[in-house]
């Protein structure tokens, strides 16, 4: 029995044994079957209009009524639509706390529509009130929805069963809700009873949408009663609704209430309802033919054969024409099989080997191309090189047993060896030659692969043999065509083709043609399903579908629930071809009006008109074809605009306006900018195998994910019979007491309805070849079908096998045939999600058999399995979440996942602790990339000199050595011959090919090096025009012309017999001695060189950490001195005497931005101090990005800054982070300096912000260290008095430890109370070029340190009474302090002091200039928050 859509449709094959019950549904009482109260009433339809007619009430008293209303109650107006005879406008309002709804009814007569009544109301939402029908919140959609059930109870109540009834409701949510065409997520039992009566409605009312507040007079006036019940309240104006309100309250009959009045065929679909309240649960168990097969008609027993001719053809060259005469189809289908169809894929590529794969369907051919090694003629010079050919040989026998693996294969083959007259099984004795070294090694190949030669069979080839000729006039045969020898009896004639045309190839090669022919058995080729995008958002489409859907018959219920999958899927698929199949078509998708085509017609009259008698110049016929080119054009425009409307409307009506993917894809497929999208097929993924191949067809990409996945998922690999044979024992096994199901696990259409409006339909169809729009174009109709089959799953507590969700795809082992990856197709991984989600979730909520329990058992099989990536989530989790204290402790796999079961908001810990685990490795690698900068030496390999980075190195290089980019050596004129394109200018040339590979590739292939002569006189003449570019303010490359193409023939690709030979011969011509290009040979070095001729600092060199220090010891060739040399280059550069305090804090009395003032004043400098801080410059003060250190960095270069200092944030580097209660945790450790793991948003962001300004600092300090300028950095000491815990410090860090190492810099670690504050605070300075500092602070106190009596400090422990910490009021240098460094800032700069300084502060730093004063008690916070 077939059915069909479309007359040329797609047919729809029907399975009657499963559509038809075996016996008649039996209705009488088993008490052997289990049974569930599925309804709590037998006959809720009748129950409910069995009910008094509504009473419909007058306008209620005190009513203001607009304009637009009152005229229409007076005086009646023509009906909308005079074939109702009942009317029902309906509104709600709301105000967030309250809701009202109200129903206004007319009735048509023969003056005009009349008022009859209203009835108004208000939103209740406690389930005991008695006007309660559903809904729980108090907004606009529960008052639409209140209104719009109470309409409909109107009507199912109206006396006059003859009436036609229009409900017109002004949200468009309303009407698609009783039509059941969506549905909703807010007052979801209100919905759902506004769902049903509409379909009990739909054969005698109507639902029109109509705009609301565009002055229509019943919708105005609907309003104006639902807002006046809004404020008033409606108690005598609301329907008695005992009947709806118990309606309301069983959950279980609202939602499958539609049964009780359905077809009795589709009753036979689920278990039988005796006395339309009891479900009796009859066995589901009945196997049919899940995928019936279509009927033939005289069927032949050769239908899966096809003959093919192929003739191969080869030449001297990695390359082959293959081609397919005469083609045939198979005789069941017709279609002819062409090699120009087929799919190919590359196995293995080289200079020298090519192994293609061609796969039509299941189908697959392997061709191989192969060009041996010539041997060369021996003589003193030139030893014999047979074993180098015959090693070349083993390494193609390898290479063959990896990739060839198809029982079809040819093999083209130019061997530069003959063949001996020792003829066997593989060889002919026709043609036999000498034998050689390269001929017995091609010959062992040949046996090894079981490979044959038709040309040397004297009944296959015909006609000469020698494909090859010697200059001297000697012939002989080094071209073969091999193939298996089990494809010998398919080889017709072999011949040598004397009349190829050897322009592409070597003239001194004939090729050598194979023709072959034969019959072979063809697998079935599933057909290519292309789906119509705009079909399936075409509103009435998916109706014609949807209707189509509804008579689609549905197997009964004894079909077991596999098979029930099965037939459902297929059908499904079939039927769905009918309406949404995409038809090739060249045609436009924008459809042109026929006066546009007609106006577009007489245009090209007209031009013909005007070719034919010349008139295509003449001022009139010119201005008439502008007139008609501007009528065309605005036409055109309109219909392109209509289009675009009515596919805004098509994506609006379907719910995806806001689906931007999809938006992209359907404007995409109308046209896009040329050059958007690169042609041609996509590349596969560079995935590497076991052996270290990477992964060369789409199987083997699809293999290798497969086991990835199994071994991650703890999948065990099992053929397609052996997963069905297992899951039907299981199903045999599996035994569900329905008595302990709660009703509420069988999955409803509303449940389903809302699964599949939330899928996206864009997504890749799973293996069922089902797109996700097909099952959202089927709407309503789709999800009653799913309900069935899922109720039946739900009864059987299983999933059916198509849909399981829980097993790995099947796969076998690695297949050791092609076609035996051909026959294990499995299914993908990824399925189609709105039939997995439904079941698994229903199925899940059933009881288990035995216990009641799953017993899940993990396979961990592999060290990389699913338990041992688990177990390594949980350690992660732990690690960087910043609440691990609600976390399990310690690994325990049972108590992750009842963990994870409970937990409401895992998911949205799993995205913080994700986020927390970024900044974690975000810090490690700022700073792993800063430490960078200390570490890299670069050594010249031609000299041995050592650079600090590779930019330095290619400078010495092109100074010491001569080198020169090895682009300036190809670099000709000014045009590029391969892209055609003129540059105008040898230098742009020259940049051309340095970006453009594919160009640059080509050049390289085609030309040899230039000689060194020609490129230093080329190079002269570049230097004199880049030197006049220079002196008008130009780039070297400035582009005066735009580029542009030229004609002429370009040079052939790379790789090509035509680029080599001409590489030959440019070379012959033009020697090339070039050798300046490969005069940059450097490497990086991390040990000491033995004979380094400076100080070379090891890490065994640097102490732990750093204290004291009165001066380092290395020079630097003078630039680290204190003095001297350094210090008069540093005055050579310095244009200003501008003294910097970053990280200063608010302006305070005695601060040292006042210190370094008052001597200025004394001393009459013109010096000039700016403080920096983000609490006084909110938007030029953030040193915490890298455009604001190389702008500092500059400042310095340019001569602005004589002396900078500051002191980065310290509280989380401070050992009063204590994990004692009393103040806050500790953030960093000595194993983790840049931050402990698990840490808050907020932590992480003060010590990002640290450790940016603190490189800040430094990097700004080993830059005045090298200009011979002067500067300090001032942090809390190391706490050598904590022994028992694990601290850090920046007096750790390598950048510190190695920059004491210099002369100019002095370390001196002191005690801030001996400079007069209050609590002891042990503080190190790292000073540059500021002695006097260290001197002057060792003579305070005891060398630095407190000599105060025991308990004379304030101990800086717990918060103040403003809630900040005692320690932060530290954060305030002493004034004598400050009074010491900024005494030396002042002398430093002043002995930089020249007549030529500028007198002014530098216009740069004038933003610095604002500042803000504050007494001591006012604290600036290290962290601004941002």
């Amino acid at each position: 029995m077939v059915s069909a859509a479309h007359e040329k449709g797609h047919r729809v094959i029907l399975s009657l044994d499963a559509v038809l019950p075996t016996a008649p549904p039996n209705t009488t009482w088993d008490d052997s079957q289990p049974q569930l109260l599925w309804f709590t009433h037998e006959a809720w339809l009748f129950k409910l209009s069995r009910a008094p007619p509504c009473k419909l009430h007058p306008l209620p008293e005190g009513l203001r009524i607009q304009d637009v209303c009152y005229w229409p109650l007076i005086h009646p107006t023509p009906a909308d639509h005079p074939a109702h005879q009942l009317t029902l406008y309906l509104d709600g309002a709301a105000n967030g706390t309250h809701a009202a709804w109200s129903v206004i009814a007319t009735i048509n007569l023969p003056i005009g529509e009349v008022f009859i009544g209203c009835m108004y109301g208000c939103v209740h939402l406690e389930p005991d009130n008695p006007q309660w029908i559903g809904a729980d919140a108090m907004d606009n959609i529960a008052a639409e929805l209140s209104a719009l059930a109470m309409a409909q109870t109107c009507a199912l109540r109206w006396p006059y069963s003859d009436h036609l009834i229009c409900i017109r409701p002004d949200l468009s949510l309303s009407r698609t809700v009783a039509n059941a065409i969506t549905t909703c997520r807010s007052n979801d039992r209100l919905a759902q009873l506004c769902r049903i009566q509409g379909l009990w409605l739909a054969s005698r009312t109507e639902i029109l949408e109509i705009r609301g507040h565009q002055g229509h007079a019943w919708n105005e006036l609907a309003d104006t009663v639902a807002k006046w019940a809004l404020v008033q309240g409606s108690q005598e104006a609301e329907p008695s609704i005992e009947a709806l309100h118990d309606f309301a309250l069983q959950t279980h009959d609202v939602a499958w209430a539609w049964m009780q009045t359905t077809h009795p065929a589709l009753s036979a679909c689920f278990p039988c309802l005796i006395d339309q309240q009891v479900m009796q649960f009859n066995p589901s168990n009945m196997r049919v033919q899940a995928t019936p097969k279509e009927p033939v008609l005289n069927a032949d027993p050769d239908q899966s054969h096809a003959q093919w001719d192929i003739t191969v053809i080869t030449a001297n060259v990695l390359a082959a024409e293959v081609w397919s005469t005469q083609p045939q189809g198979s005789r069941r289908t017709g279609n002819p099989i062409t090699l120009g169809d087929a799919k190919v894929s590359i196995r293995h590529a080289d200079p020298r080997r090519l192994v293609a794969v061609a796969s039509i369907g299941q189908v697959h051919y392997t061709f191989v191309v192969l060009h041996a090694p010539c041997q060369a003629t021996q003589s003193t010079e030139n030893p014999s090189d047979g074993d180098v050919v015959a090693e070349w040989w083993m390494a193609t026998s390898a290479i063959w047993n990896r990739t060839v693996t198809t029982e079809m294969c040819w093999v083209l083959v130019d061997a530069n060896a003959p063949i001996d007259g020792e003829h066997g099984y593989h060889t002919g004795p026709l043609g036999a030659e000498n034998p050689s070294k390269a001929g017995t090694a091609f010959m062992q190949f040949l046996a090894g692969a079981d490979l044959a030669v038709p040309s040397t069979f004297p009944h296959i080839h015909k006609g000469q043999t020698a494909t090859w000729s010697h200059a001297t006039g000697k012939r002989s045969r080094k071209d073969y065509i091999a193939i298996k020898a089990k494809m010998m009896q398919l080889a017709t004639h072999s011949w040598v083709d004397i009349h190829h045309d050897n322009t592409f190839a070597h003239a001194d090669h004939l090729p050598v043609v194979l023709s072959c022919k034969g019959w072979q058995k063809l697998k079935p080729i599933a057909p290519a399903l292309r789906w119509d995008a705009d079909k399936l958002l075409d509103p009435k489409c998916c109706q014609n579908f949807q209707h189509a859907l509804s008579t689609l018959p549905i197997p009964h219920w004894s079909v077991d629930v596999d098979d029930h999958a099965a037939i459902h899927e297929a059908q499904l698929l079939q039927l769905g071809q009918n309406f949404f199949a995409k038809a090739p078509s060249r045609t436009h998708k924008i459809v042109l009006q026929p006066d546009t085509l007609a106006i577009i017609a007489l245009k090209r009259q007209a031009l013909d008109y005007g070719r034919a008698r010349q008139e295509l110049n003449h001022p009139p016929f010119k201005e008439e074809l502008r007139q008609l080119e501007k009528l065309v054009h605005c036409k055109v425009r309109r219909d392109t605009q209509a289009f675009y409307d009515a596919l805004l409307d098509r994506l609006e009506h379907a719910g995806e306006l806001h689906n931007h993917r999809l938006v992209y894809q359907m404007l995409a497929r109308l046209g896009r900018r040329k050059g958007g999208k690169t042609s041609g097929p996509r590349p596969l993924p560079m995935l590497k195998k076991e052996d270290g191949t990477f992964a060369a067809t789409y199987d083997e990409q699809q293999h290798l994910w497969m086991t990835q996945f199994a071994a991650v998922e703890a999948g065990v690999l099992c053929m397609w019979p052996q997963l069905q044979q297992q899951h039907r024992a299981e199903a045999e096994d599996h035994c569900v007491n329905v008595h302990e199901i709660d009703p509420a696990a069988f999955p409803t259409v509303w449940q389903i309805q809302s699964l599949l409006s939330r899928l996206k339909r864009d997504k890749v169809p799973g293996p069922n070849h089902l797109p996700p729009a097909l099952l959202k174009a089927g709407g309503e109709v789709m999800a009653r079908h799913l309900t069935i089959l899922f109720t039946k799953a739900a009864a059987a507590a299983r999933e059916p096998f198509a849909m399981e969700g829980r097993h790995i795809d099947p796969a076998v082992e690695r297949p050791t045939t092609y076609n035996a990856v051909a026959e294990r197709e499995s299914v993908s991984i990824l399925r189609t999600t709105c039939e997995e989600a439904p079941v698994s979730d229903f199925t899940e909520a059933s009881p288990m058999p035995a216990e009641g329990f799953v017993d899940v058992t993990f396979v961990d099989d592999c060290p990389t399995s699913w338990l041992a990536a688990f177990q390594d989530s949980c350690s992660w989790m732990q690690r960087h979440y910043d609440k691990p204290h609600l976390l399990p402790t310690g690994t325990c796999l049972q108590s992750w996942i009842q963990h994870i079961c409970l937990d409401d908001h895992w998911k949205g810990k799993v995205r913080k602790t994700g986020r927390l685990a970024l900044h974690y490795n975000t810090a490690q690698a700022e700073h792993a990339i800063w430490q960078h900068n200390f570490e890299d030496r670069w050594k010249c390999d031609l000299c041995d000199k050592i650079f600090a980075s590779t930019r330095a190195l290619a400078m010495h290089a092109n100074r010491d050595h001569g080198y020169r980019k090895k682009v300036r050596y190809f670099a000709i004129g000014a045009t590029c011959h391969v892209c055609n394109t003129l540059f105008h200018t040898r230098s742009r040339l020259a940049v051309h090919l340095e970006h453009n590979t594919k160009c640059y590739d080509v050049i390289l292939a085609c030309w040899p090096p230039m000689p060194e002569l020609d490129v230093t006189q080329l190079d002269q003449e570049d230097k004199l025009v880049e030197a006049a570019l220079r002196k008008q303010g130009w780039w070297a490359t400035k582009a005066f012309l735009p580029a542009v193409k030229t004609c002429g023939p370009s040079l052939p690709p790379a790789g090509d017999p035509a680029s080599a030979r001409m590489f030959q011969n440019m070379l012959a011509r033009r020697p090339t001695d070039a050798a300046a290009y490969q005069q940059l040979q450097g490497r990086r070095i991390s040990a000491a060189p033995a004979n380094a001729p400076g100080l070379w600092w090891q890490n065994s060199d640097l102490p732990a950490f750093v204290m004291h220090s009165p001066q380092g010891i290395d020079t630097g060739g003078g630039a680290f001195m204190m003095g001297g040399l350094a210090r008069e280059a540093a005055r050579l550069h310095i244009r200003a005497l501008v003294v910097v305090h970053f990280s200063s804090g608010f302006r305070r009395e005695r601060d040292i931005h006042q210190i370094v003032e008052q001597h200025n004043l004394e001393q009459a400098t013109q010096l000039f101090v700016p403080s920096v801080d983000l609490c006084m410059q909110r938007q030029h003060a953030d040193l915490a990005t890298h455009k604001a250190l190389q702008w500092w960095k500059q400042r310095a270069k340019s001569g602005q800054l004589v002396s900078i200092g500051g002191g980065p944030p310290c509280e989380t580097y401070t050992a009063a982070r204590q994990n004692d209660g009393l103040g806050p945790r500790p953030v960093r450790s000595a194993a983790h300096p840049q931050g402990l793991p698990g840490l808050t948003w907020k932590e992480w962001k003060q010590i990002h912000i640290g450790d940016r300004l603190l490189r800040f600092i430094l990097e700004m300090l080993l830059l005045m260290s090298i200009m011979g300028y002067s500067g300090f950095i001032e942090h809390p000491q190391f706490p050598t008095w904590e022994t028992n815990r694990s601290l850090t410090s920046i007096w750790c860090l390598k950048a510190i430890r190695l920059m004491k190492r210099l002369m100019c810099v002095s370390l001196v670690s002191f005690d801030q109370c001996v400079c007069g504050a209050a609590g002891r605070k042990p503080t190190t300075l790292l000073l540059v070029r500021l002695p006097a500092v260290r001197h002057r602070l060792l003579q305070l106190g005891n060398s630095g340190r407190c000599h105060h009596h025991a308990g004379a400090h304030q101990a800086l422990i717990g918060k103040q009474e403003d809630g900040s910490f005692q320690t932060a009021k530290a954060k305030i240098y002493p004034p004598l302090m400050n009074e010491i460094i900024g005494k030396a800032m002042h002398d430093f700069a002043l002995g930089m002091k020249h007549p030529d300084v500028d007198k002014e502060l530098p216009k740069e730093l004038e933003v610095y200039t604002e500042q803000q004063f504050m007494d001591h008690t006012v604290v600036q916070p290290d962290y601004h928050g941002f």
